[in-house]
């Protein structure tokens, strides 16, 4: 574990220290004319207003003064949230926070600026605001009670830009090393003294700061993606200073996941932090970065360094989980974790247990127990739940001691509600619940199979849900299947519902509507984790610009719906686009015979806008982009769109074959370094692709590249370019062609073989994996399989350098018995390397 991940874990459990916090700047102004003056507002409650930008008193010209109510971000003890703004008032978003030091990082401001901040332990400490080790601002924190504090984290005492005479006029522009314009880049100068402004750059890469105290500055200037570069810059008063710079483009991936606890259920708001290991040339700290869970416990990391990096989840009362991941150039990964409850828990927390029954037919003797029964406790500022198992059992841990709300209810019994006290250790409480007099119940019942076979799953939990109200979806009821892969719910309530099946690391859901007083037969077919897909995009509104975007959308609520959307069908997955128009669905299911549809809207200047894409066909593993165009629903009528489809293949040895799997990627216009791809998919079965909804081309073409990585290395394809007109369907087939060979590459071949009672043999349709350094930490980089002969063969690896090759080899025998042997080697340019595999039964049967 690195040293950063050691501080930040460390930090976490000190959560259970309950603490108020007061900020105040370490020091004041900048030394001759100043920014607006910023007055912080800590607040120690938790009933302050939501965004930052809605609550900034703005100064006039005589007094100067700029007060900021703090966002409501912290909401419980321990936590300090809050927003960083600059002397003018300007949200600055990635920047780093770090407490005492810079080694310790422990969060970053989001889009909007804002932070949180848990578990730091009593006494006074330094919050530093920074970026890669370099430290912008310092805050004072003493720690004295047990309420959250939300507060404004930026400049004091900084006299007004506008006074004529006292400041002077800093502009420039950013660059690639191939002098190419970078926009969005942020240009922070500060002076260490508390005084800090922003400004991003635009199209052509250009900056102004208006006016700037004279003195000597610090600037910093950092994007995703790029390279952070670090200058220096003097301000004269009543001159303009001119400053370029160029920044590196970085090799950029990225990874994302879901955070669990032990029983799967989503962990929101828990913290996820991306530690890079590896320090630049100029001995400067590697970039770290961190972002929080949403409501469906899902994260992302996109556009981020390349590289082996450190990656640390917690969140109070669990404790933290840590992993080592390197993240491929281009690639997004796949990192899931599991939370579990920090044990013990303190005195001050208490313990529920108990059971859930059905009144039996007389008051002295309970009827059955009730599985899938909610169980909500409630005060004002905080609210537990939790679900009955098959024997009817609950279980509350860590929660605070003290007087709640109790709320009971399952589907067909009527809801109790009460008040309990729980006093610290351990609680125990039995809950009994009425039938409901309905007559009507429908009958679900199934079978759990895996994956498209038609082998049943014994074993798998079975969750029934529903939908709430607000739109949430609630769990109702839970069994498990038999030895047959079969499951059954009794009297359910008629109306729609969603089946969601576990079994190991594979899940799978599907809808079902259940009539009154009728059986529905409905099947489950669960998958490994990598059979999920994502679906992502930005959502723009009016119509499509030369370069095929409209004007993104923050803000707009996105809906998902498996099949088509109508007033008996609710969507699936809910959520609302980011302050670039961007949404995502992750964790998604192959759309078979029932295609995604997704409909954007949102209330702008008084006017409902509108947007909806359908027919979504959504592969195994598939990530798709789709990219939704609003308009005003009493507006004009949108363009009449088109469609870019065809067929990804190749030819090898004299045969041609199609590509399935193959990332295909539409451009508009020419593609290059400074023009990225619009859309992208991945071809399906036969190597089909398929565009839905492209705007027509207008003056500018459409291309189409198509790549995939082969044991030969990449193979690449692209199309001419095109013009698409409205209502028209194109076909556009692309051929791949093999990569030049490096001749710094080499090649790994062998046998896998193994000896049994009659000797030694080679073993034919052995699965064999290849992975850079220690395969129990590392992702499989290559995969193939054995031939007839037991030979397997990579082509074209680069060589290992300082981090060895493993090769791992599993064969399954005629009884399922696992057999499994691996190889460490170092590869030398241009070497080919003969590497045997002997493989050993493994005595826990193994698995994939």
């Amino acid at each position: 574990m690195s040293k950063v991940i050691r501080k930040v874990y460390l930090l976490s459990a000190l959560f259970f220290a309950l603490v108020l916090l007061v900020l105040t700047p370490m020091s004041c102004g900048g030394g001759g004319g100043g920014g607006l003056k910023i007055t912080p507002t800590p607040n120690t409650g938790t009933n302050q207003p939501g965004s930052s930008n809605d609550n900034i008193t703005r100064p006039d010209e005589n007094n100067g003064e700029l007060t900021v109510n703090a966002p409501e971000v912290a909401k419980t003890a321990g936590e300090v949230g809050g927003v960083v703004l600059d002397a003018e008032g300007n949200a600055i978003d990635d920047l780093e926070l770090y407490l005492d030091s810079v080694n310790n990082f422990v969060g970053s401001t989001d889009e909007e600026g804002k932070f949180l901040i848990s578990g730091v332990d009593t006494g006074t400490h330094e919050v530093i605001i920074g970026l890669e080790g370099e430290d912008v601002a310092k805050f004072s924190v003493n720690y004295t009670g047990s309420a959250p504090l939300n507060t404004v984290l930026a400049p004091s005492n900084v006299r007004v830009t506008s006074q004529e005479g006292q400041a002077g006029r800093l502009v420039g522009r950013v660059t690639d090393l191939e002098d190419n314009p970078i926009a969005g880049v942020k240009v922070l100068v500060f002076d260490r003294s508390g005084f800090f402004l922003l400004r991003r750059t635009g199209e052509l890469g250009f900056y102004e700061f208006e006016a700037i105290p004279a003195g000597n500055y610090f600037l910093i200037g950092f994007k995703r993606g790029y390279r952070t570069h670090v200058g220096q810059v003097s301000i004269e008063a009543g001159k303009t200073t001119e400053y370029n710079f160029q920044m590196a483009r970085l090799n950029t991936g990225g990874v994302r996941g879901i955070v669990t606890d032990s029983e799967r259920h989503p962990i929101a708001e828990a913290h996820v932090f991306l530690l890079y290991r590896e320090r630049h040339s100029d001995a400067s700290r590697p970039p770290a970065f961190h972002t929080m869970t949403n409501g469906d416990g899902f994260y992302a990391f996109e556009g981020v360094p390349a590289g082996p990096a450190d990656m640390l989840v917690f969140k109070p009362e669990y404790l933290p989980a840590d992993a080592e991941v390197v993240i491929p150039p281009n690639e997004m990964i796949v990192k899931n974790f599991v939370l579990f409850p920090h044990e013990p828990p303190p005195p001050r927390f208490s313990s529920l247990s108990g059971k859930v029954f059905a009144y039996g037919n007389d008051a002295s003797s309970p009827g059955e127990p009730i599985p899938g029964a909610r169980i909500q406790l409630r005060r004002p500022d905080v609210e537990f739940e939790a679900f009955t198992d098959q024997e009817g059992f609950y279980h509350f841990v860590e929660i605070p001691s003290g007087g709640y709300g109790f709320r009971v209810s399952a589907e067909g019994f009527q809801t109790v509600e009460g008040e309990i006290f729980l006093e610290p250790g351990e609680n125990h409480r039995d809950f009994f619940l009425r039938r409901n007099e309905q007559h009507e119940w429908g009958r679900i019942e199934g079978v759990v199979f895996w994956g498209e076979s038609d082998d049943p799953v014994a074993g798998a939990l079975v969750e029934l849900w529903r939908q709430n109200s607000d739109g949430t979806m609630q769990k109702t009821r839970t069994t498990q299947t038999n030895e047959h892969g079969a499951f059954v719910f009794e009297e359910v309530a008629p109306g729609l519902v969603v089946l969601k099946a576990f079994k190991e690391d594979a899940t799978g859901a599907v809808e079902a509507q259940v009539p009154p007083g009728e059986t529905v037969r409905v099947n489950i077919r669960i998958f490994r984790e990598n059979h999920f897909g994502m679906i992502k995009g930005t959502v723009f509104a009016g119509e499509p610009n030369g370069g095929g975007q409209g004007v993104p959308v923050p803000g707009a609520v996105v809906k998902l719906f498996r099949g088509e959307a109508d007033p008996n069908r609710p969507p699936i997955r809910v959520t609302e686009t980011d302050g670039n128009g961007y949404y995502q669905f992750g964790e998604l299911e192959p759309s078979g015979d029932f295609p995604y549809w997704i409909i954007a809207e949102k209330v702008i200047e008084d006017q409902h806008w509108r947007g909806a894409v359908d027919g979504i066909n959504l592969g195994s593993g598939e990530v798709k982009i789709v990219d939704i165009f609003m308009h005003s629903v009493d507006g004009p009528p949108p363009p009449e769109y088109g469609a870019i489809g065809g067929v990804i293949w190749r030819e090898i040895e004299g045969r041609e074959e199609f590509v399935v799997g193959a990332l295909v990627l539409l451009f508009r216009g020419e593609p290059g370094e400074n023009n990225p791809p619009i859309r992208e998919t991945r071809s399906g079965d036969q190597g089909w692709y398929h565009f839905g909804d492209v705007p027509p081309s207008g003056d500018l073409p459409y291309f189409v590249v198509a790549k995939k990585e082969f044991d030969s290395g990449w193979w690449f394809g692209h199309s001419d370019g095109f013009f698409l007109r409205a209502g028209e369907e194109k076909r556009v087939d692309v051929r791949l062609y093999p990569p030049e060979p490096n001749p710094e590459n080499g090649k790994v071949c062998g046998s896998v073989w193994r000896i049994f009672e009659n000797g030694e043999e080679v073993l034919p349709n052995a699965l064999v994996l290849l992975y850079k350094g220690d395969p129990s930490r590392g992702e499989v980089i290559r995969e193939t399989r054995t031939g007839e002969d037991g030979w397997y063969t990579f082509e074209d690896v680069p060589p290992s350098g300082d981090v060895p090759y493993v090769v791992v080899a599993k064969w399954w025998d005629h009884e399922e018995r696992l057999w499994k042997g691996m190889e460490d080697f170092h590869l030398a340019p241009g070497e080919e390397r003969e590497v045997h595999i002997q493989v050993f039964l493994q005595q826990d049967g193994g698995g994939a």
